[in-house]
C-alpha cells in the first residue's frame, strides 16, 4: 500500500483516507530550519536567566558598614577602636562603609551614640557648634579624681569648684565657681579632657583660671540626682 507525503501532525495517511481535517506538508529543510529557531531562542532565554540571576544576586548583597562597638557622646572625639563593622541589607542611606571609616576617625560625635549603633555620616563633625554670643568655651583636663564617676557628657549642666584653696563655705573656690553645660568629653593620657561653655568673662577670672592651669577643679553635675 503506497503512502502518501502529506501528513497529519503525527502521523501519515494514505490516500483513500476520507477524513475531511486539513494536512500540511513539512519539508526537511522546513523542519531544520524550526529546530535551530527554536534552540536558538531556548539560548537566548537561558542567557537572559544568567544575566538577571547575576543581578538580582548583586543588588542582593550585603554591605559592609560602621558601627560603634561602645557608647560615645556627643562632641568626644570618634577614635578607630570604637569602630566595628557589620552586613546589612539595604542600609541606611546615610551609612558609612566600613572601608572609608578613616573618614571618621578624628571627627567630633554630633549625637550621643549606643553601642551597637550604626554610625552615620551625620553622627560626625570637624567640630560642634561654637559657643553664642554672650558665651565662651573653656578646656579642663582633670584627673578622674575631681570628676564624678558617672560619665560626662554633652549637654550636662556643671558647677566648676575651684580647690586650690580651702573647701569651706567662706573660701574663696566657693565664690569662683563657675556654671556651664559639657560641650565636647575626650580622655587625654588618663586624664578627662573637657570643654564646657561658660558665661562670657569667665577666663577673665584669676582664680578660677589659675586652678585650671594647676588641674585643681571638682566637677560637679548640675541636678543630678
Amino acid at each position: 500500500m503506497a503512502l502518501s507525503p502529506f501528513g497529519k501532525k503525527g502521523r501519515l495517511v494514505t490516500p483513500t483516507d476520507e477524513s475531511t481535517e486539513q494536512y500540511e506538508y513539512l519539508s526537511p529543510i522546513q523542519t531544520k530550519a524550526k529546530t535551530r529557531r527554536i534552540m536558538v531562542l531556548g539560548a537566548t532565554l537561558t542567557a537572559v536567566g544568567i544575566v538577571g540571576s547575576y543581578a538580582l544576586a548583586t543588588n542582593n548583597a550585603p554591605e559592609q558598614i560602621v558601627t560603634v562597638t561602645q557608647d560615645i557622646p556627643r562632641g568626644a572625639v570618634i577614635e578607630e577602636s570604637q569602630l566595628g563593622t557589620m552586613n546589612v541589607l539595604n542600609p541606611p542611606a546615610q551609612a558609612v562603609p566600613y572601608k572609608k571609616r578613616s573618614e571618621l576617625v578624628g571627627k567630633k560625635a554630633t549625637k550621643d551614640i549606643s553601642s551597637g549603633q550604626v554610625l552615620l555620616s551625620s553622627n560626625a563633625a570637624p567640630n560642634l557648634p561654637s559657643a553664642e554670643q554672650g558665651q565662651e568655651i573653656v578646656g579642663l583636663q582633670l584627673p578622674s579624681s575631681n570628676i564624678p564617676v558617672r560619665p560626662l557628657k554633652a549637654g550636662d549642666r556643671v558647677i566648676l569648684i575651684p580647690t586650690n584653696t580651702g573647701a569651706n563655705k567662706d573660701s574663696a573656690n566657693v565664690e569662683a565657681a563657675v556654671t556651664g553645660t559639657v560641650d565636647t568629653v575626650t580622655t587625654v593620657n588618663g586624664d578627662t579632657k573637657i570643654d564646657v561653655v561658660v558665661p562670657e568673662g569667665t577666663s577673665k577670672k584669676s582664680a578660677f583660671m589659675d586652678a585650671v592651669v594647676q588641674k585643681k577643679v571638682a566637677v560637679l553635675i548640675e541636678g543630678a540626682q
